[in-house]
């Protein structure tokens, strides 16, 4: 059985053996539980911003190299438990319940989640649920923002370059194209 090299969700920035070899890589954190192929350690400047849903992780490629990906973690329920918990919270206590673990999360982005909760409605629970899915979303895409700030500064401070596979056969064996190169065939097809 043969298996691609790389294991990644959103990005694929590759760290050389030679790179690692030589300790030019980001400082690692903790391990990331994860696939038993594929196992990930979560950079730890991931881990200073308080990353949740979202976390940066280093992945050992199959067969040689190293990824640095941002892959999903956790869900909003896993982090504040159900939304059934905050049903007899006020608006403010629910604020500052999600601040406390998403501190970038503006108070103008959790209001505009939980617009169309009614406390005096009968399906209030029902609405609550609807608005915690709508504050995951909106969480993760502000999570997604934060990782990828990392992974361009990881990327351009050490020289790393990001790929994507391009293509990926029946025997497992997969090609990775250089994701600038790509972009830059892209612009030309545009003009």
């Amino acid at each position: 059985m043969s298996a691609p090299n790389f294991s990644y969700q959103r990005r694929c920035v590759v760290v050389t053996n030679d790179d690692y070899e030589y300790g030019n890589y980001p400082e690692l954190g903790k391990w990331n539980d994860g696939s038993r192929s594929y196992p990930s350690t979560e950079i730890k400047e991931s881990e200073d911003e308080g990353l949740r849903l979202i976390k940066v992780v280093f992945t050992p490629g199959y067969y040689m190299d190293a990824c640095i990906d941002a892959i999903d973690a956790e869900s909003l329920t896993d982090v504040l438990g159900s939304a059934y918990y905050f049903r007899n919270h006020n608006r403010k206590e629910l604020i500052d319940d999600i601040h406390y673990y998403f501190p970038y999360a503006s108070t103008r982005l959790i209001n505009k989640c939980f617009r169309g909760c009614k406390v005096t409605s009968e399906d209030y629970e029902y609405q609550l649920e609807k608005a915690f899915d709508i504050l995951e979303e909106a969480l993760r895409d502000e999570e997604e923002k934060i990782a990828n700030g990392i992974i361009n500064r990881i990327k351009k401070g050490y020289g790393f370059r990001e790929y994507v596979c391009t293509a990926r056969f029946s025997n497992g064996e997969a090609i990775y194209t250089d994701f600038d190169s790509l972009r830059k065939k892209a612009k030309n097809i545009k003009k």
